[in-house]
């Protein structure tokens, strides 16, 4: 990410966070999250304006961006934030544009007799079109559009720091699904190596050069956080397990791999 600002007005200065230009909708979705979560605890309502989701349909997949808004709505909500997101219906078919509509609590449509608000209406069933990727946790028993409650160890943005890498994210993918908790670093890098190969929106370095990002970056950062021990005399990595951790890593996992 760049950081950077805006020319200082009378208002004063205002801080700028962008993602690269190649940043899929996980990178953004992050972003956005990671910023929420940082002004959580402020006295100030939150507001967040998405403009545009016009602008993601024409630049990714359909279901990629429903789920992207759906995630964000249950954010919002969460964090009490108030937000809005800009449509241009004129640039979708109708399909698309009604299988928008239900995300929202209520829509404001531009028509030629004027602005016209519009509430969402009453259902009994969950649309087809929302993602059937489990929440975080899994569904609750008693309500199954909610997850259940899940015990973490870790802060949020502490969470958000350790899934913000794409390799680190491979190496939890990997640990997770191990069936012994310890295994050897050449192991390790084999299959992380392989999981990287196949995703084609991640780059594919050499085995050596994950070998040395995971001993001098990735295998430290996840020591500190408590989730891993590292012996360096044996080359084994022992992975603790973090059932809160891993309810994430879940469904991140499905969508960014499927």
């Amino acid at each position: 990410m760049t950081n950077g600002q805006l020319p200082t007005s009378e208002a004063g200065s205002i801080p700028v966070r962008g993602v690269p230009e190649d940043a899929d909708l996980y990178d953004i979705g992050l972003a956005i999250a990671s910023q929420l979560g940082a002004w959580k605890d402020t006295d100030e309502t939150t507001v967040m304006c998405l403009h545009s989701v016009t602008s993601l349909l024409a630049a990714y997949d359909t279901d990629q961006v429903i789920s992207l808004v759906t995630a964000l709505n249950t954010l919002c909500e969460h964090l009490g934030v108030i937000a809005h997101h800009h449509v241009d219906p004129s640039k979708h078919d109708e399909e698309t544009v009604a299988t928008l509509r239900p995300l929202y609590d209520a829509v404001i449509e531009y028509t030629p007799d004027g602005w016209i608000p519009t509430e969402r209406e009453k259902r009994t069933t969950t649309p087809t079109f929302r993602s059937t990727t489990p929440p975080p946790g899994g569904s609750a028993k008693t309500d199954p559009d909610h997850p259940e409650t899940v015990p973490m160890r870790h802060s949020f943005d502490t969470v958000l720091g350790l899934l913000s890498s794409p390799r680190r994210r491979s190496l939890l993918y990997n640990l997770k699904s191990q069936p012994i908790d310890e295994i050897p670093l050449d192991q390790l890098v084999e299959e992380v190596y392989n999981i990287d190969r196949s995703l084609p929106i991640r780059d594919a370095p050499s085995r050596e050069q994950i070998r040395i990002e995971c001993i001098h970056t990735h295998l430290p950062r996840l020591e500190e956080a408590g989730i891993i021990q590292y012996d360096a005399d044996a080359d084994t990595v022992h992975y603790t397990t973090n059932q809160g951790l891993e309810s994430f890593l879940r469904y991140i996992e499905t969508i960014e791999i499927g």
